[in-house]
């Protein structure tokens, strides 16, 4: 039998049940976050009390076959939503399912420690005094399902991915006050540094054609909640800016008459130099070649 050890994030006692093994299938550690992608074979299932040190974000990947969590708090039941659960620090809940296997992920994660990485306030006030609407209860089921995604599809860059995910939901818990960023990820907007960086990166022509991808990365934001704040902000679409943008581009590097169409093509994010001529017609009403010569005086224009 495998223990269960969360390393002094929780402490946990056996109530029910012959645990055979608690297998770890993917586990991702740092001094702000403890999150594991569980696999238990309990015959004949089984209770478990929890009460962690911290806050406790769990997903249950098998919900027709886990009867969900007994909470030791009315409060803290309102911070369920379906197969997913959060926890705040020393809120002792009971878990009790009857299948024999499930799987689960178990995010442990310390809320001040990440805000202080994030260049945010030290000080923690979360209680559950605050109310708990709808909003919040579906930001964390968004959190909890991204945090699934990476965990079963972990790529390079999970750790700093799982990291912004627990700052956004940090931010939201801890309703700073004054706090000019964190104002606007509550409102669910970008503040005028977010979007001066987007306008910079989308700008550059040295490099590759930033996509939503690159610019949450850089932003350290989920993409989808980037993409939510950007049309909340400016009314429009993330990709349909980008998708400007990438025309906008191709105009400044068609400039350059030591470019080949396909050249301008593939630097300003397109797949092929078929899409990138389809695009730009439809946009601009000209192919990027009758572009190139109108606005060079066809005097530098060269065979593509």
């Amino acid at each position: 039998m495998t223990s269960i050890d969360y390393a002094g994030w929780a402490e946990h006692e056996i109530l029910h049940g012959d645990p055979q093994l608690t297998e770890i299938e993917n586990r991702i550690s740092t001094r702000c976050f403890d999150i594991r992608l569980n696999h238990l074979m309990w015959p004949g299932g089984g209770t478990l009390r929890l009460a962690p040190s911290t806050c406790w974000l769990d997903v249950m990947l098998s919900p027709r076959s886990v009867t969900r969590s007994h909470l030791s708090s009315p409060d803290v039941a309102e911070l369920t939503s379906g197969t997913t659960m959060l926890v705040p620090a020393a809120m002792p809940v009971i878990v009790d399912w009857r299948a024999s296997e499930i799987r689960s992920i178990t995010c442990l994660f310390d809320p001040a420690a990440i805000l202080s990485v994030a260049g945010r306030s030290r000080d923690w006030s979360w209680t559950l005094d605050r109310p708990i609407d709808e909003r919040f209860r579906r930001q964390v089921q968004g959190v909890g399902a991204l945090l699934v995604d990476e965990m079963l599809h972990p790529d390079l860059a999970s750790e700093i991915k799982i990291e912004s995910l627990l700052t956004y939901l940090a931010c939201q818990m801890h309703g700073l006050r004054g706090d000019r960023t964190a104002d606007a990820v509550r409102r669910s907007v970008l503040d005028e540094q977010q979007l001066r960086i987007i306008r910079n990166t989308v700008l550059q022509t040295a490099g590759p054609a930033p996509t939503v991808g690159m610019l949450a990365d850089t932003l350290r934001l989920p993409a989808p909640l980037l993409g939510q704040m950007f049309r909340s902000t400016t009314g429009s679409t993330l990709r349909a800016y980008l998708a400007v943008q990438r025309i906008e581009r191709a105009k400044r590097l068609l400039a350059d008459p030591r470019l080949l169409v396909k050249q301008v093509a593939a630097a300003s994010g397109f797949q092929s130099t078929a899409a990138f001529v389809a695009a730009f017609r439809r946009s601009v009403g000209t192919t990027p070649r009758d572009y190139r010569a109108t606005s060079l005086g066809g005097s530098a224009s060269r065979p593509d």
